[in-house]
């Protein structure tokens, strides 16, 4: 039984290049997209009722639902 010869492949190093870039391109998008996701998760854990009337309490303010007006783009 021969052993054949590996022959390596005219833009083989390329290609094994770019598949290394585009993975690490990959992870790199998913880590960013994570971190936007938790950032505006802390945005609207801060906006949530439950924040908003401990901080009223804390300033000695009362939750009046007259007052409040809802502002959209």
């Amino acid at each position: 039984m021969k052993k054949r010869k590996y022959v390596k492949l005219k833009g083989e190093n390329t290609m094994m290049a770019l598949i290394v870039f585009f993975v690490i391109c990959t992870l790199f998008v998913n880590f960013i997209g994570q971190a936007m996701l938790q950032s505006n998760m802390k945005i609207n854990e801060l906006s949530s009722l439950d924040n908003e009337l401990e901080v009223a309490n804390a300033f000695g303010l009362k939750y009046n639902n007259s007052n409040i007006r809802v502002v959209s783009k």
